[in-house]
């Protein structure tokens, strides 16, 4: 069975990126004990099927550039897939700042603009930018100046 499951971990890998704790987590559901598991991971990191900073880098640049998350973000969701700091620090280092910029910029255009158009009351809707940009895991200090730029109204 360890053989079978280190094949198909192989294969899954090799479609996708996948960290540490993703690849121990398959190997627990599949039933396989720990020091097995460990073994395992052990031959994939060995073989470079499974690289923690690789995974952080893919997944940082994905999640800002597609999906249109902040680093507060970023951060928090690869902390909780147990990547090392040094990873993290590294992976949101590599994503194209200018970039990420215009992302977040049109993000919160969009969400501004719908805003405007659905909240009269002007408290309310900066309230509502607000959590809104909380939830996307931007820095605040980022909000405001994109809002600036854009000139759209100041908050």
């Amino acid at each position: 069975m360890p053989s079978d499951m280190l094949i198909s971990l192989q294969n899954r890998c090799a479609g996708r990126e996948c960290c540490s704790s993703d690849v121990l987590g398959k190997l627990r559901r599949a039933g396989v004990p720990g020091e097995e598991a460990v073994k395992i991971l052990q031959e994939l990191r060995s073989g470079k099927w499974v690289d923690d900073r690789r995974y952080a880098g893919c997944f940082a640049r994905e999640k800002a550039m597609i999906s249109g998350w902040g680093p507060v973000k970023i951060r928090y969701h690869l902390s909780l897939k147990g990547i090392a700091e040094e990873d993290i620090a590294s992976a949101l280092e590599d994503v194209d700042s200018q970039a990420a910029f215009r992302r977040m910029s049109d993000v919160l255009g969009q969400k501004w603009d719908e805003l405007c158009r659905k909240e009269g009351d002007r408290l309310k809707r900066r309230a509502k930018m607000m959590r809104f940009a909380a939830g996307r895991g931007y820095r605040m200090d980022d909000v405001w100046e994109v809002l600036r730029k854009t000139g759209r109204e100041t908050i």
